[in-house]
């Protein structure tokens, strides 16, 4: 159906409905085009990494004569149709493209057996992938031998099933590798594509070993990505394969889901591609999908491999600008990516993720089970969430949860009522996940988070913050179990909470983390891991402990939550409320310290209302925005460039 469906696109696009359903089958090809073999090398050399240069025993086929003749047929095929002509007519060019697949068909069956023998490994390099290739060689002689024997395929079939059959369920029974080198031989031996267009499918990177499996998985990353790991989303990989595909001059132009500009997707997507040669030339951010029933945010990227001069004029969001980053946004003095910083390790964490509802329960019912049993205290304690957090004028958790945290089963069956609730509630559902650790663990939670329980263990309070949040962070008791979707940091310090509070910080967690819909997704890795902190100071101290008291104040006073609060802060209508204004004033106050932290008394911050990434806050202009941003790039080189050089320096409290 996608192909016959296919076929009508490549008929309506001419817009002219009126000229005859055209022959179009030699022009659609339906296969895997991540697996496929894309260079003659690789199929001269037998071998998924062509700069190997694998001398074999024998040529089972003339690639080069097979493919001359499968590129003339195709010249043949792309005339015009006639069905006046017998040879041209849309019989003759089906039997014509009869022709050609057979004329490819033992080529392609070596291509597929390149892939299969990778593929089996996740195309991960070293002595067994050499060893695989070693074995197909000698596989693919006993099945063509030079003789005119009949050959035995029993080793290569073997070989095809083993690697080309799924390790995971999917809707395939089997890959199909789609082969470029051999589909387009007249295209890839000009060198590649001169223009790719596309809407790559969707898939985040914490799915892909579950929906492919861990050798499909491993192989984009060793044979597409080049060895460089992250956890991309599958578009990336897309991104990368039509950027292969391209000639020296080719340009590309494809949609995506905007986390092609974030994190690990982009690291291992554009990132690569830009260090490679390619320049974007048009970028769209991120915008809505223009559907009403579709709740989701796309990117759209054009680029080419050839050299442009600096002369002309990027579009960024459709304004020109001189050049544009792999975050899809005007690019600043400073180029590159941050590193992270060892100095900020063991800081930032994650919350626990409980995995299972059943742990959950009402604070009153928690309370009978510590009436019931002082020894439960030891195992139950308040949960906090990110609805609580935002929505709550205390910020305090609305139910408790039951941890176990490490200990074994034997002795979380002591606490007899908790034990009674988690084997009701938690165990069934456990035994029904895909990860053998969850259900053979089942009572405890999935992710305990032992170095943030270290890290705040000796604390009093910490600082917290919604991962997916428009919103900043207060200071909150130490001693409860923080959900999965929260931002925990181990410090109390009031400088700290001022530093993370900032403007300076927020922009950063912006441009470096990544996002959900229209909201950004602070995360750690990417966010906090680099930023380069600022020095403490007693002005920066007294800042935090009124942001801490007066924002305390007013929200428990007015029964605001923190988004309630900051939906007033941000809103420029908003012009006479006092409350509003002293909590503006306060992160003026809050910015122009941490600046001076830096040493950067010379920027103007114009606060107001502007927008950034389709959210309009109250915030610095633009203009020092940009100039904060290339300067904090360079500061966390510097220190990256101290760091590997040994002369890291620590200093009292969490910042510098």
């Amino acid at each position: 159906m996608a192909v016959e469906m296919c076929k009508l696109s490549l008929w309506l696009v001419s817009l002219d409905k009126s000229k005859p359903f055209s022959f179009v089958d030699d022009k659609i090809f339906c296969g895997n085009s991540l697996l496929g073999v894309t260079s003659l090398d690789q199929l001269r050399h037998l071998h998924v990494d062509p700069e190997r240069k694998r001398k074999f025993l024998q040529p089972f086929v003339d690639v080069d004569a097979v493919l001359g003749e499968a590129a003339r047929l195709r010249r043949e095929l792309a005339s015009t149709v006639d069905e006046d002509d017998p040879q041209r007519s849309t019989y003759g060019k089906a039997r014509l493209l009869r022709r050609a697949d057979n004329t490819t068909a033992q080529l392609r069956l070596i291509a597929d057996s390149i892939i299969a023998a990778g593929l089996v490994l996740g195309g991960t390099p070293g002595v067994q992938l050499e060893d695989a290739y070693k074995s197909l060689e000698w596989a693919l002689g006993e099945a063509f031998p030079q003789s005119r024997s009949t050959g035995n395929r029993k080793k290569l079939d073997q070989i095809l099933t083993n690697g080309l059959t799924p390790t995971v369920k999917t809707d395939y029974d089997r890959w199909q590798p789609l082969h470029w080198a051999i589909e387009v031989p007249d295209v890839m031996d000009a060198g590649g594509f001169d223009a790719i267009i596309g809407n790559p499918p969707f898939l985040g990177g914490q799915k892909l070993t579950a929906a492919m499996g861990t050798n499909a998985r491993d192989w984009l990353v060793n044979v597409l990505a080049g060895e460089t790991r992250g956890s991309a989303d599958l578009v990336a990989y897309f991104f990368l394969r039509a950027h292969s595909l391209l000639s020296p001059t080719g340009t590309l132009g494809l949609i995506a889901t905007n986390t092609i500009a974030q994190g690990d997707t982009r690291e291992v997507g554009l990132d690569r591609m830009t260090d490679s040669g390619f320049t974007i030339i048009r970028a769209i951010q991120s915008r809505s999908w223009p559907a009403a029933t579709v709740n989701l945010q796309f990117a759209s990227v054009w680029g080419t491999r050839a050299t442009i001069s600096d002369e002309i004029d990027r579009f960024s969001d459709d304004f020109p600008v001189a050049r544009i980053s792999t975050l899809l946004e005007p690019a600043g003095r400073v180029s590159g990516h941050p590193y992270q910083l060892a100095e900020n390790k063991g800081i930032a964490f994650q919350g626990c993720n409980v995995l299972g509802m059943g742990f959950v329960i009402d604070p009153d019912e928690a309370q009978d089970w510590i009436t019931a049993d002082r020894a439960n205290k030891e195992v139950l304690f308040p949960y906090l969430v990110g609805e609580d957090l935002n929505s709550r004028p205390d910020c305090t958790a609305t139910r408790w949860v039951i941890d176990f945290n490490d200990r074994t089963e034997a002795q979380a069956a002591r606490y007899v009522l908790p034990f009674e609730r988690a084997l009701t509630h938690v165990k069934p559902i456990r035994a029904e996940n895909n990860r053998k650790v969850y259900r053979d663990y089942w009572w405890q939670f999935a992710e305990k988070r032992p170095a943030m329980r270290k890290a705040i263990s000796q604390l009093e309070n910490v600082l917290v913050l919604t991962q997916t949040s428009k919103t900043l962070m207060p200071m909150l008791a130490a001693q409860q179990i923080y959900g999965h979707k929260l931002v925990v940091f181990a410090t109390e310090r009031l400088d700290d909470l001022a530093v993370l509070s900032s403007t300076v910080h927020q922009m950063w967690a912006m441009k470096y983390g990544s996002s959900m819909r229209t909201d950004f997704v602070y995360t750690p890795s990417d966010v906090f891991l680099t930023f380069p902190r600022p020095s403490c100071s007693e002005r920066l101290k007294e800042a935090g402990k009124a942001l801490h008291s007066e924002r305390r104040e007013i929200m428990l006073r007015r029964d605001l939550g923190l988004t309630a609060l900051y939906n007033l802060v941000n809103d420029p209508g908003v012009t006479s409320d006092k409350d509003v204004t002293r909590i503006r004033d306060i992160h003026v106050e809050i910015d122009s310290a941490v600046l001076a932290s830096y040493g950067w008394r010379d920027l103007r911050l114009d606060h107001g209302h502007h927008t950034y990434r389709l959210m309009e806050r109250f915030t610095v202009a633009p203009r020092a925005r940009v100039e904060i941003l290339d300067r904090l790039l360079r500061e966390n080189h510097r220190r990256a460039g101290l760091q590997d050089g040994g002369l890291s320096d620590q200093q009292e409290g969490l910042f510098k």
